[in-house]
Order: C-alpha cells, then structure tokens, then sequence
C-alpha cells in the first residue's frame, strides 16, 4: 500500500451551476431587454397618434378615453385579473408568498403579453400611465417562466423561484430606463428586502443581460437626456426645502389614495368601484378627459415629453401642470387598468420642479425640476435610494448628489407621516390575502359537511 495521502482538494461551491444550466436564464433575460424594446417601440407609437389625433380633435377624448378605460377594464377583470394596476405589488406578492401557486397566479407569460398590450392600449386612449412599472412584472414573469427549466441543486426551490422573481423585476426597469444600477437598487430596495449573495449575482447578471439588449436601440439614451446642472449655492437650500415638503405632501397623499381601504375617497366612491368596476372606470376616463382639456393635452400619456421639454427649457407648461397632471395620474391609477407609475411620477415631479424654480433663480430651473422629481418620486414610493439613483443615472448630474440625497430624504419622512405603510408593501398584501380568499372558496365544494 502506498503511504502517499491523497493531494488536498478545496470544495468549491459557486454562486451558480455550470453555465449550461443557465443557458435558458441568459436567453429569457435578453428577452426582458427585447421585451423593453419592444414595449417602447408600441408605445412610442400609440403616443403619436394620441397627439396626432388630440391636436386635431381636442374633444374627442370626451368620448374615446371613458369608452377606452371600460374596454380595458372589462378585459382586465376578466381575462386578466393579475394585470391590473403597476404590476409591482403583484411581484412583490409572488416574491413574499409562501404558496408557489400564488406566484403562478400573479406570473406568466399571458399575463406579460397582456400587459404590455392592454398598458399601450391605456396609453392610445390618453391614460396618464407608463411602461416602466408595467416592465417589473413583465421581467418577473419571463423569468419566473424560465426558472422551472433551470436546475436548483443549490438552493431550495422557493429561494431560487424568489431570486429569479426579483432578478426580472429588475431587469425589466433597468431594461426600460436604461439604468442599470438603479435596477439593482429598486430590486433590494422595493422587490426583495433581505438579499443574499446568490441573489445579488443573480440580479446583477439579468440586469446586465437585459439592459444590453436594450442598449441595441436604445444606444447611450438617456430619459433626462444627460442634463448636467447644480445648485451653485447654499441660498437655493430654502426653494429644495419647498421641494421635499411638497413632494413629500403630495406624494403620500397619492399613495394613500390608492390604497382601497383609506378615507381619501368616500365609501360610496369605494362601494361603486367594487360593484361596478367597469363604469368606475369610464368614469375616470372622462375625468382624465377633462382633465386633458384643461391641460390642452399635456397631461396624457406618460409625460416624458412634458418632463424633457421642462428640463431643456424648450417649452413653458401652466403653473397648473403639476396639479392636473398629479390628478390626472390618481384618476388612471385608481381606475385599475393596467397602469405604470414611474414615469407619470417623474412627469409630476418636474412639474412641482418648474414651479419652485419660479420661486428662486439663484440656480439654473433644471436643478430645481431634478430636485422635484426626486422629492415627489420619493414621497409616492418611499424609496429615497432609487430615486436619488435614478434622478442621477439618467440625467448624469452627478454634482447634484448630495442636494437630490436631502430632498429624497425629507420627503420619504413626510410621506409617511401620511402613509404609514409603503403602497406597493400594502398592495401586495392585499393580492396575497386576495389570492387566499379564492383558494378557501374554491376548496368549499369539496368539503363535507355532517347532517345534523
């Protein structure tokens, strides 16, 4: 017998399995990337031939938006129920829940295809919506999709189901920002609190995918289109604090709005829109029309035009822009068609911007307009991270960081002076407790019940 001992070996055990396991991962978060471009392509579309049609017939939208929410709305309710709203709450849901039918219910590829359809269809009809929301969920489902071809010898299904979950969620806003790093932040900060290392290479590696896909069109695009401005001086610290106070105000009596059980709205507001959701909508629909009138049409879609044309000085909007494009977003929002709240809030945010730079001139009105997307961003999401990531990413105003850090700050503490609870966090234990209500009906019939 040889006295040799065996050379030392060192047990490697990698963060993913070999990479031919991981082939339909890669390919689906290069589909989230083409499903981002694919969605901005529709709704680049459905937008100009909004604005083609309003300009020529202002008042059409009198008749064509409530009609379009009722459409919308009943194919939603009844075909696709997990499409309403942002999508958001629903990833969140599926994320938390510990039932892996719950997921299967809130993730699919129908459900995607349905939202992007229905969500560019809102946007045709003038709904203050947009996409990017809407990506959350698209991502979560390709990949959700996808995870049940994957192999999970490393970790327990749930967990793996769950990373993949939050991964696609944030490949589908980094894909559609073109942000990668805000991504990631919105993925830890809003998708999946507690993240492990795993989890992290996940995500980073389907944010990387998607939004280089993206890229392919895209190219270097940025939202703000690389605004480089900054607050010259301290003086301009009383117009930010303005900023955050309004944001903050505004941005949780938004959110608070939303949530079904709050007071904002009176119960018989509540009670219509259970019993009748489909004229609930419409009803919105008109109120956006009108609200479009008012505006002369700047309030439809989901106002990165709007937010462009302010930071670059292009065009002056009415001081009452903010305000009619914030009611114009509830009245979408509440409506429940399927509808995405970033970029109407970033829309909203520049608006409440433009006007505090009229308060102040000491630093250039894009400064302001920034500081205001932040704060509001903030006060409706409670997600200072993202917000003062994303503001930076895609403007490239990275002089601003410490100003947007303040004002996302403030504002997230006032908003939930307001709203206690974050929306997306309410909401989704709201489709959690949903989803648990129909498993007990459904399971009723099969229950037997002894004669007395």
């Amino acid at each position: 017998m040889s006295n040799k001992e065996p050379a030392a070996s060192i047990a490697i055990d990698p963060l993913l399995p070999p990479w031919q396991g991981w082939l339909p991962f890669f390919i689906a978060a290069a589909g989230i990337g083409g499903a981002a471009v694919l969605f901005w392509a529709a709704s680049h579309y459905v937008h100009g031939l909004l604005f083609d049609v309003v300009r020529g017939y202002p008042f059409l939208p009198l008749v064509v938006t409530p009609l379009g929410f009722a459409i919308i709305a009943a194919i939603t309710n009844k075909y696709f129920p997990s499409a309403q709203g942002s999508g958001v709450p629903q990833t969140i849901a599926a994320i938390n829940s510990n039932d892996p039918n719950h997921a299967i219910k809130l993730l699919s590829i129908p459900i995607a295809i349905a939202k992007i359809t229905l969500t560019s269809a809102g946007q045709m009809c003038g709904a203050s919506i947009g996409r990017e929301g809407p990506m959350v969920q698209v991502g979560a489902s390709i990949l959700y999709t996808v995870s049940r071809f994957m192999p999970t010898d490393r970790m327990p299904r749930h967990q793996f189901d769950r990373s993949l979950i939050a991964a696609g969620g944030a490949a589908g806003v980094a894909s559609a920002f073109n942000t990668p790093i805000a991504g990631i932040v919105f993925a830890i900060e809003q998708l999946i609190k507690l993240i492990d290392a795993r989890t992290c290479v996940v995500i980073v590696a389907a944010v990387a995918i998607a939004t280089a896909v993206a890229r392919t069109v895209f190219a270097d695009y940025g939202y703000f289109s690389h605004i480089a401005v900054s607050l010259p001086s301290y003086s301009a610290w009383g117009a930010m604090l303005v900023c955050s106070i309004a944001g903050g105000v505004f941005g949780g009596l938004f959110s608070y709005g939303l949530i079904p059980f709050t007071k904002i709205l009176p119960s018989f507001v509540h009670k219509f829109k259970q019993d009748s959701p489909v004229r609930f909508a419409a009803l919105c629909g008109l109120c956006v029309a009108v609200l479009g009138l008012l505006s002369n049409g700047t309030v439809y879609g989901n106002g990165s035009h709007e937010t462009q044309q302010l930071l670059h000085g292009t065009q002056t909007l009415p001081i009452t822009y903010f305000l009619l494009k914030w009611l114009a977003t509830f009245f979408s929002c509440v409506s429940n068609i399927p509808a995405g709240l970033f970029a109407p809030s970033l829309a909203v945010g520049a608006g409440l911007g433009a006007n505090v730079s009229m308060m102040d001139s000491s630093a250039p009105a894009a400064a302001f307009i920034l500081l205001g997307v932040a704060a509001y961003f903030s006060g409706v999401f409670q997600a200072p991270i993202t917000a003062v990531v994303i503001v930076t990413e895609m403007s490239g105003s990275y002089s601003m960081t410490l100003p947007l850090m303040a004002v996302s700050l403030i504002a997230t503490a006032i908003s939930r002076l307001i709203c206690r609870r974050t929306f997306y966090s309410t909401m989704s234990e709201k489709w959690l407790e949903r989803l648990v209500l129909k498993q007990s009906l459904g399971s009723g019939p099969r229950v037997k019940h002894s004669k007395n």
